[in-house]
């Protein structure tokens, strides 16, 4: 399967089989939540900057109240709704987005071979796929986890050295040594989180298709992924660099949706409901644009780990 046909053929399978879209949507749910999260800030940009200038505008602004009661509260909220987000992000969105991905692998390979194809068959074939994904991420992330945990050790290491030489009234030479072999230690690793959790997101999103296509267990998907991607590395590396370009030219069409909605508020005094309404159509549009393309990557990825596991 060359890149023109696969490209082509994800397309026309994500426009007949428009379920597809409401799985692209879990799949990107942490896109989703970003999109939440602008669009929150975007109204009340708007409110918080205009009750600023009526602030300023104040006769003597340092006779104005300033509420010291209100601080401790606003830190004990920002601390729970943190842990309520950090839950719901990396628990609930992340097997939230898993099931989703095996239901569109399956609904592909349904797609593929003729079956009758549908969002709740997708999602009841996926299930029972959830827990071997949830393993493939597990042994795929381990590296990474490794690697974060290296950093996390070491920086308790510098941090209690250089509070013991600290506490011992080390000469400054001494602590800026310290800290100098503790952040030649620590940079190059930090440097190495970003690419080694992006290729290793690549790899379970291969190893993912592997399972569900070939019908392999944990180890064996793993394994087995290596040598196809081994053997077919320049497919793998072209279809790669294409969905990847594909991806970020639909994200930054979709970026400068939000553009002439900041525009708009940053501008015009417009009122409130309208702000909301203007940054609420552009989060509906740009979020079906967003799980389209999700659903439509997740099939190409299908379609080229299939063709690619056929030559093997």
């Amino acid at each position: 399967m060359d890149i023109g046909f696969l490209l082509k053929r994800s397309g026309q399978i994500v426009w007949r089989h428009k379920f597809l879209w409401a799985l692209g949507f879990l799949v990107s749910l942490n896109g989703v939540l970003l999109n939440v999260g602008r669009l929150i800030f975007g109204a009340k940009a708007s409110a918080l900057g205009q009750e600023l200038l009526v602030w300023l505008q104040q006769p003597d602004i340092s006779t104005m109240p300033l509420d010291i009661d209100a601080t401790p509260q606003l830190i004990g909220q920002v601390t729970f709704w943190s842990i309520v987000l950090v839950f719901v992000v990396f628990i609930g969105f992340w097997l939230a987005a898993t099931w989703a991905e095996a239901a569109v692998i399956l609904a592909v390979k349904a797609v593929e071979t003729g079956e009758p194809v549908g969002l709740v068959s997708s999602l009841r074939r996926g299930y029972r796929w959830l827990g071997r994904f949830i393993a493939i991420d597990a042994v795929a992330f381990f590296p990474w986890f490794v690697l974060a945990l290296v950093i996390m050790l070491l920086l308790i290491l510098l941090t209690l050295v250089i509070g013991w030489q600290a506490v011992n009234q080390a000469e400054w030479s001494s602590l800026a040594l310290t800290m100098g072999l503790g952040m030649l230690c620590l940079i190059p690793l930090t440097l190495l989180l970003a690419p080694v959790g992006w290729l290793t997101l690549i790899y379970r999103t291969l190893a993912f298709r592997d399972a569900a296509l070939l019908e392999h267990d944990v180890r064996g998907a793993v394994r087995h992924t290596w040598q196809v991607i081994r053997r077919q590395f320049g497919l793998a590396a072209a279809t790669l660099v294409v969905l990847w370009a594909v991806k970020t030219a639909v994200s930054w069409a979709v970026e400068l949706l939000f553009w002439p909605v900041w525009g708009l508020t940053a501008v015009f005094n417009l009122p409130d409901p309208l702000t909301w309404l203007l940054n609420g159509l552009i989060f509906l549009l740009v979020t079906l644009l967003e799980a389209v393309l999700a659903a439509y990557i997740a099939v190409a990825w299908t379609l080229a780990y299939a063709a690619w596991a056929q030559r093997e």
